[in-house]
């Protein structure tokens, strides 16, 4: 759709194509992110150590904060520049408040995984699961008003 609207072909099929693309994202993006909560809570009951290496939690805490961003540093077994919400990461894990996240340094340093790539590219799909979510609203949002026909921001390729 958004193809044949840059090069202004079949634009009546290409604008119903894309505004159903926006409404479909609009309505199954909260289902994806149900789904994903709940995948999850089974990766923190039977891969406790994977979900200490997405959040970047070193030591056993109740109460763990979210990190929005930190340098995960394997060596030291700590965090570099970190910043978070606080409770958030337990809330989202085990939604809890005070919930505990078992910590990566309950198992020798052998038998952790290895912490960046796992912190970094969780953090990676959930950003442009956001942005995704966020431009399906804005685009339905746009639709309604019928001000999407003439904006080339969602059809730029």
């Amino acid at each position: 759709g958004a193809f044949y609207l840059k090069k202004k072909l079949h634009t009546t099929f290409a604008m119903a194509n894309f505004k159903f693309a926006a409404w479909s994202l609009a309505i199954l993006m909260p289902v994806q992110i149900f789904l994903g909560d709940i995948t999850g809570l089974n990766v923190y009951k039977y891969q406790p150590l994977k979900t200490a290496a997405m959040e970047g939690v070193w030591n056993t805490q109740s109460g763990a904060p979210l990190l929005l961003f930190a340098w995960p540093n394997q060596q030291t077994h700590s965090n570099q520049f970190e910043v978070g919400i606080p409770y958030l990461g337990s809330l989202l894990n085990t939604h809890d408040l005070q919930g505990t996240l078992i910590g990566l340094n309950t198992v020798e340093p052998s038998e952790q995984p290895l912490v960046w790539p796992v912190f970094f590219s969780f953090r990676f799909m959930v950003g442009i699961g956001i942005i995704m979510l966020l431009l399906a609203y804005l685009a339905v949002i746009m639709a309604i008003r019928n001000r999407l026909e003439n904006n080339k921001l969602f059809y730029v390729c």
